[in-house]
This record gives C-alpha cells, sequence and structure tokens, in this order.
C-alpha cells in the first residue's frame, strides 16, 4: 500500500483530482482545453484547470492539504489513486 493512504483524513473532506493517463488521447486531444505535465506514469508535475478547481487546490495550499490524484485507467493499465501532491502556486 502507498504511504500516503497514511495521511487520508478521515474528519475532513479531502480533494481528489481526476486525471487521464498521460498517454491516454484524452490526455493528448490538441483540443482538450486542459492538460497536464507527467513526471512519469503516477506522478503529476502540473496541471491545467478551470477557476473553481483551481480555487479548491488554492484552499488546500493555505490549509497545508495534500491533494490526491486519481489517475484514470487506460489500454489495460488500472485506474488508481496514484499520488498525492502539495500545491507549489496557482496562477
Amino acid at each position: 500500500m502507498h504511504q500516503f493512504f497514511d495521511e487520508l483524513k478521515t474528519d475532513t473532506e479531502n480533494l481528489y483530482l481526476v486525471v487521464h493517463h498521460r498517454r491516454s488521447p484524452d490526455q493528448q486531444c490538441p483540443d482538450h482545453s486542459y492538460s497536464n505535465s507527467w513526471l512519469d506514469n503516477d506522478r503529476l508535475e502540473a496541471i491545467i484547470t478551470n477557476t473553481k478547481i483551481a480555487e479548491f487546490c488554492q484552499d488546500a495550499q493555505q490549509k497545508g492539504e495534500r491533494v490526491f490524484v486519481h489517475r484514470c485507467g487506460w489500454a489495460g493499465v488500472p485506474s488508481i489513486i496514484c499520488c498525492s501532491a502539495v500545491v507549489d502556486r496557482s496562477e
């Protein structure tokens, strides 16, 4: 089991971002408004998202909370909560 599961809180809500697998055609679609930058198959470097999700991320940042990433399955690769992250900045 991944160590970040130990960080799940039971008394508050956690923010989960749902993203496409980095090799999914949905991730790489040229007209897709929101794309992600991946370090590898399991770790995000950065995302581009809409204003509402950015506000949720900013709130987590201000509270010092981790954001959990649910990566959708693709081509036989199962969906998984693949990582958690601390919001570095929001623009």
